[in-house]
């Protein structure tokens, strides 16, 4: 099972469909490859006045033994967008 943050409940009791795929791909590629990920999206809160995000998602994967990866901690930071000279 995959925990979500200091709450302690598991993903698949607050998210579903693709974006539970989504957070469960990622958080396993970061267990199975024992490396660390960097991910940087943009994307949008519609509970917000400002609907554009730059995300940076950041998981680091932790042992306790020196081998099985059993935590991984991660940081998501969100900013608001700056606009692209293009827009």
């Amino acid at each position: 099972m995959v925990h979500r943050d200091v709450t302690g409940q598991y993903f698949e009791s607050i998210y579903t469909g693709r974006l539970l795929d989504s957070m469960i791909e990622v958080q396993s590629w970061v267990v199975n490859q024992r490396t660390p990920l960097r991910v940087f999206s943009c994307t949008g809160h519609p509970h917000t006045r400002v609907y554009a995000y730059e995300g940076l998602l950041l998981l680091l994967p932790l042992s306790e033994d020196g081998d099985m990866v059993n935590i991984v901690l991660g940081e998501l930071l969100f900013m608001p967008a700056t606009p692209h000279a293009s827009d």
